[in-house]
């Protein structure tokens, strides 16, 4: 005969496995819709001259170089495939009502509602995320996890501690907060937000070895802390998917929602986020300069973009850095273009640097005069090829907002089919960022100054 304690066990297993058949019909039925409504969008966007020129040069490039291989560790959908009738998106698990939430967005009365972004109250309608209670947040270890694991998680949790306001906290043994759990066979996936508004613990699941990267673990720690991808907000000024690259069942993860239905903290899309999160403490903002912002457990520091430093980036960080072991050889510069071209060579990392967790970096800054553009010629980059330019690259930023990602290279094939990439500066700026965690990274350039 069954002790109450373990009939109330066996009707919550029961109630969880009911919740989990519900999703992944919600889903299924979201899914068959989404990929009708993503192939309609997509023969569209065929139509499209400068989509389809740009297509033309990758292919190009590509073909001049036939034998570079771009190395490319396995995405978080591939490794969780057999899970995609119950996640969204690859990654993400969800309760009854977002799944419900999903498919409402893509039917005929949904449609109607989406074109003024707002319910019947005339409140925002966003994709529902529940937040958790408290700005610290336990955090716990299942017994199996392994230490070379525990390692990358702790490193992932300090990215987030340091940047924004909350405070990620082990508390071991826990019934609270988030669980990191390895379990073979499901995948890296987490819950968006908090599971219950209340205190209660939910996983975290990183199988190994596919999810043991930090920045694997960084992502699915932004999902539990409630942000959803990056890819997910409306993309289509910046990004273009190619589906004849993306398997059929499979081109739901690449959906996105309107405008209005998205909540992007007022954050300008950014190609390079793992999921950028920030948020103020203070009465009085910090006036943070170049686009950092304010650092949400400090009412005196920024966080800097990428070439920045000081309490308020209002320096450029030419000093370089080199993880211990590396000797480092570069030294940024702040440099000032003329009329005529001037060559700039970077290099930094060296045959022993291998890291998952830090890296060697360098900055250069280029300026213009008042009302004078910059134009940029690449000649030549190395040495680490690879997908995402994971291992390294070298970074080009010249948009006004000086926190946005920019233009990031690593193979030769990246220059064009004519080994040369041209890029303009409009603003008068430009940041040069080279990074390695792997081995040595290299560029060739030159840059000049011109009227517009």
């Amino acid at each position: 005969m069954k002790t109450q304690t373990e009939e109330m066990r066996s009707e919550e297993a029961e109630r969880k496995t009911k919740e989990r058949e519900q999703v992944k019909k919600l889903l299924a039925e979201y899914k068959r819709k989404v990929n009708k409504e993503m192939e309609k969008h997509e023969k569209e966007m065929e139509k499209d001259e400068k989509r389809k020129k740009l297509l033309r040069e990758i292919e190009e490039a590509q073909a001049k170089h036939p034998g570079e291989k771009r190395k490319a560790a396995k995405s978080i959908t591939e490794i969780n495939e057999k899970h995609w009738d119950e996640l969204y998106q690859g990654d993400i698990e969800l309760s009854v009502e977002q799944a419900q939430y999903l498919l409402d967005t893509v039917t005929n009365g949904a449609e109607r509602r989406e074109k003024r972004g707002t319910d019947q109250n005339g409140k925002k309608e966003t994709f529902p995320i529940l937040k958790w209670p408290l700005l610290t947040i336990p955090f716990s270890f299942h017994s199996i996890i392994p230490d070379r694991l525990r390692q990358e998680i702790h490193f992932a949790i300090q990215l987030w501690n340091r940047n924004t306001c909350l405070s990620m906290v082990e508390h071991c043994p826990s019934s609270s907060g988030i669980q990191f759990i390895n379990v073979s066979g499901k995948g890296c996936k987490s819950w968006v937000g908090s599971k219950s508004g209340a205190n209660h613990q939910q996983q975290i699941y990183l199988e190994y070895p596919g999810c043991y990267q930090s920045g694997i673990i960084a992502h699915e720690i932004g999902h539990a802390l409630g942000l959803t991808h990056e890819h997910q907000r409306y993309r289509d000024t910046f990004v273009w998917y190619i589906p004849d690259n993306v398997k059929l069942e499979e081109i739901g993860n690449f959906d996105k929602l309107a405008t209005e239905r998205n909540e992007d903290h007022k954050m300008p899309y950014d190609l390079g986020s793992v999921m950028h999160y920030g948020a103020k403490v203070c009465f009085k903002n910090v006036m943070c300069e170049n686009d950092g912002f304010q650092k949400p457990k400090s009412c005196t520091e920024c966080i800097c973009p990428p070439g920045y430093a000081g309490n308020l980036c209002e320096n450029v960080d030419t000093d370089g850095y080199a993880p211990a072991g590396v000797t480092n050889t570069c030294k940024g510069a702040i440099l000032i273009a003329t009329s005529d071209w001037q060559d700039l060579h970077g290099e930094i990392g060296s045959d022993s640097l291998d890291s998952s967790t830090d890296h060697a970096y360098c900055h250069w800054q280029i300026l213009a005069e008042i009302g004078q553009v910059i134009s940029i010629q690449v000649l030549a980059i190395g040495d680490a090829c690879e997908d995402a330019c994971e291992s390294g690259n070298t970074e080009i930023r010249t948009e006004a907002n000086k926190g946005i990602s920019g233009l990031r290279l690593c193979c030769h094939s990246d220059l064009g089919s004519t080994g040369q990439l041209e890029i303009a500066a409009p603003y008068g700026y430009a940041m040069i960022s080279l990074y390695s965690f792997y081995k040595v990274q290299r560029f060739h350039l030159r840059f000049m100054q011109h009227e517009d």
